[in-house]
Formats: C-alpha cells, structure tokens, sequence
C-alpha cells in the first residue's frame, strides 16, 4: 500500500480483542504499520484530538460509551483521518449509524479476514484523500467566492439567488438573508434588461459584457457589467446560475464626462471662430452706421428709423457672439468654502416669486450634514438658477411642483432638481448642452452649455433623466477635492 507505516490508532477496552486485531494486521502482506491501543474512552477522545493518526480502528461497544459518538465528535472537530468500527456482531441498524455519522466502513469482528481488514483500510485511506482533494478544492472555491472584489452570485434555474459574496452584497446594500431568495428580475432597473438578459443566456449559455442597470437597496442606479454562464451537474444537465457583476457606473460616468469636454472644446474654437468671422464686418457695419447717423437730416426721419434698427440689430448680433463665448469658455474661478446647502437657499430666494407667481411649489429635501464645499458662489448661483428657470417653464402653471434636494456621498455631493413637466425625450437629452439649441421660443439655447461649463470648471458633472409628460431630473455632482479652474480646457 504504502513505503511508510501507516499510523494506526485502535480503540477497543477489550485486550483480547486487541491481540486478534494485531495478529490480523500482521498477517497483511506488504503492510507496514505502527499500532498505538488506547482502551480508555477518555483517553482516546484526547489522542484522537491529537490528528497524529492515519486512521482509527474504534469497538462499538466501549463500557458504558459507544465508539459512534467518538467518531460523531471526532468528525465535528474536523479531525483529518478515517474511521472505521468495529463491532461484534452484524447490525444493519448500527452500520447504518455508524456511516451516517461519518465512519468509512464497518467491520464485524468475528468475519475479519486479513485481506478484508487490507481491502477496508486501503479503501477508507483512499476515500479520505478524495474527501481532502474534494474539501481543499471547495476551501479555494470558497475563498475566491468570498474574498473577490468581484460582486459574484449563484442561482437556480429560474434565477431566484441562492448565495451571493460579500462584495455583491455590498455593491447592492443588502445583507445575505435579505438576498437569499430574491430573484434576479428584483435586481434589473427595467424588466426589457432582464429579458434580454435570460434570453441570451437561454441561446448562448453564457453571457460576456452585458451592460445593464441595477437598482441597490436604497434606490441607486448603478450601471454594470454582467458576465454569466449556466452551471451544470455531472450529467451535463442545467442546475442554475452564476455570474459575476463589475459596477462601471464611474467609468460610464468618466466616458460621458470627456465626451462633454470634448464636445465644449469643440464648441469653443467653433464660437471663437464664428466670432471673428462675424466680428470684423459687425465693426464695419457699425461704423458705416455712425457715420450715416451723423450725415441723416433731422427730417428725414424714415432714415432715422431703418439706421436705429440696424444698429439695435447689430447690437443685438454683438451680444450674442459675446454670450456664445462665455458660455463655451471655461470659467476662471473665485472660490471660497461654503455651506452649500446655504448657497441652494440664496438661489431659491431669487427665483422664488416667480413660482409664486405661476402657483407652484417648491419642496426642498437638504442634507443636514452636507459637507463645506470650495466653489465660487456666483457661478454655482447661476448653475442653480437656470436649473431652476428651465424647471419652471417646463411645468404647467399652478400644477408643477419643484423638487431640490442635496446628498453628501463619499467624494462628492449631489444637487438634484426634479420638476414634474413635460418632460425631455431621449433624442433631445444628448442635445440638452449643445450650443444653441432650444425648443423654447425666443430663447438662445445658451443657458444650459453655460451652465455645463461651470460645473465641468469645478471638475463636476452633470446627469439628466427624464420621462416625456412626467417630468425631469438634473443631477449635479460636484467632487469634494475640487480641481482648481480648468482654463485651457480648449487646448487639450
């Protein structure tokens, strides 16, 4: 069997018992072992906790004890070796027991031949190497199960959770119990995701990359990737679920952010270049203006009229170039630490009367432990004012009602105004900070890529979700470490 002695244990109070069980052993051929009796109950629990043996031939009858509630014990201590009982007579209803507390075989003492008791150890040794490759390798599974940054889950085949890892549970702030049972479906934002989602793990049995959104106990939305497979039993046959979830909701975020830098840098050499385009013949023509105004007669006054609305016109030209360009430039920044839960309070109060005036209601839901932020306070005014104006003409007069709200996380702060009007479609979304473009009549479409670019000034960000004729929700985050003023923004 082996080159090295194969360290035996035998507990048996019966001395006789003892010598026939060593002459049997040293009958084996080719056997090498080293025999250590222990008669004494007590004294053989003790050994046995010792896990100095390779295996235990243990009596059944042991005095007033039992050799099964040794093995019972010894297999509760995660004792390392096998055990096998032995007993004086067959008992179908003891070798029963003694297997389901976990003993490797079952001997009748007076039917033990060499080459039974040879073929018995042999067997339990084997087993019990089995049973350590099968425990070692569920011990690795195991680890990597619970200590992966990976948010991993494992489901039956109608994707009710069975078990999730420490980092799934604290991607999604449940606790282990609260998330046994639930199904997959509770934890996809929109059903059409989890569709999609089953129906390409049903054809494909695997999935790689699926983007989605999950929505945490506490209403976060977090955008994730999602890698699955199907698990499968010895026979090939589909027993359930696994996968694995990555939060990309900072990457996605980190994208839409540098899509928005670069589209403002894009629009501010197309200003600055429209600008100077436009700029010298303006001069010309408002020049050319002076000079007609001081030639006119004070009885001409049809010429006094056409060259005031040339000038009004090309003032009003003139202004609008200088609008497009401060609101594509980068802000240069006047900072200083404020409460802004202060500052939200001050820009309230200036448009406080119009909503008054057009019968709304506005409803504030601050964080009273929102964090000092360094920001400058005029600009973060007109951030939250031109929020708060487009609110307003979105809604319906003596209907709409004005949420604002603030939320102090980790390393940021979130301002979200929410307004229950007509709400955006996702086409016009993309559009919202884009130069120039409005749906409100007589507007300049300005307001909103000014407002972009002094958030993006103090290395924040803004996200917008709406619902058409439901209303819509400006999400302004703003870093607690802020950069400083991002000025050559155009450049890079």
């Amino acid at each position: 069997m082996t080159s090295q002695p194969i360290r035996i244990l035998l507990v048996d109070d019966d001395e006789d018992d003892f010598v026939l069980t060593k002459d049997i052993l040293d009958e084996i051929e080719r056997f090498p072992y080293q025999l250590t009796w222990e008669p004494s109950y007590s004294k053989a629990i003790s050994k046995i906790n010792e896990n100095a043996f390779d295996i235990c031939l243990i009596d059944f009858r042991l005095g007033e004890n039992d050799g099964i509630s040794i093995i019972s014990n010894a297999v509760k201590n995660e004792i390392q070796f096998p055990f096998i009982l032995l007993t004086g007579k067959g008992d179908k209803e003891i070798d029963l027991r003694a297997m389901n507390e976990g003993a490797a075989d079952y001997l009748v003492k007076g039917e033990i031949t060499p080459q039974l008791m040879e073929r018995s150890i042999r067997y339990a040794l084997n087993h019990n190497k089995a049973i350590k490759q099968v425990k070692e390798g569920e011990r690795k599974f195991r680890q990597l199960f619970e200590r992966s940054i990976d948010a991993i889950y494992i489901c039956d085949c109608n994707h009710n959770l069975l078990e999730a890892n420490p980092s799934l549970e604290k991607l999604l702030g449940y606790k282990s119990e609260e998330i046994s049972g639930m199904n997959m479906k509770d934890l996809f934002l929109h059903p059409a995701d989890f569709e999609r989602f089953t129906r390409l793990l049903s054809s494909k049995s695997q999935i790689k990359s699926l983007e989605a959104v999950f929505l945490a106990k506490d209403n976060r939305k977090l955008i994730c990737q999602l890698n699955a497979v199907v698990r499968t039993d010895f026979s090939k046959n589909s027993i359930g679920f696994q996968g694995i979830l990555r939060d990309i909701t900072l990457l996605k975020k980190a994208e839409r952010d540098l899509l928005m830098a670069e589209k403002l840098s894009v629009t501010g050499k197309i200003a600055r270049s429209v600008a100077h385009e436009v700029r010298n013949p303006l001069t010309n023509i408002q020049l050319a203006i002076s000079q007609m105004r001081d030639e006119v007669t004070e009885d001409d006054s049809e010429m006094a009229f056409m060259i005031d609305m040339v000038d009004r016109n090309a003032g009003r030209i003139n202004q609008l170039i200088t609008e497009m360009l401060n609101s594509s430039k980068p802000k240069s920044l006047q900072k200083e630490e404020l409460s802004m839960n202060e500052l939200i309070n001050e820009s309230i109060e200036l448009v406080k009367d119009r909503f008054i005036l057009k019968g709304m209601k506005l409803v504030q839901n601050l964080d009273p432990e929102l964090e000092s932020l360094l920001v400058d306070k005029e600009q973060i005014k007109v951030v939250m004012i031109n929020l708060m104006i487009n609110a307003l003409e979105a809604m319906e007069e003596n209907k709409g009602v004005l949420h604002i709200s603030t939320l102090d996380l980790d390393d940021s702060i979130e301002i979200s105004v929410t307004d229950n009007g007509s709400g955006i479609s996702k086409e016009d979304v993309k559009k919202l900070f884009d130069l120039f473009y409005t749906k409100k009549s007589g507007g300049m479409g300005l307001g909103l890529t000014s407002t972009l670019t002094i958030v993006q000034s103090h290395g924040g960000s803004i996200d917008v979700s709406s619902k058409l004729n439901e209303g819509t929700t400006f999400t302004v985050s703003l870093p607690k470490d802020s950069p400083a003023s991002i000025e050559n923004l155009e450049d890079e």
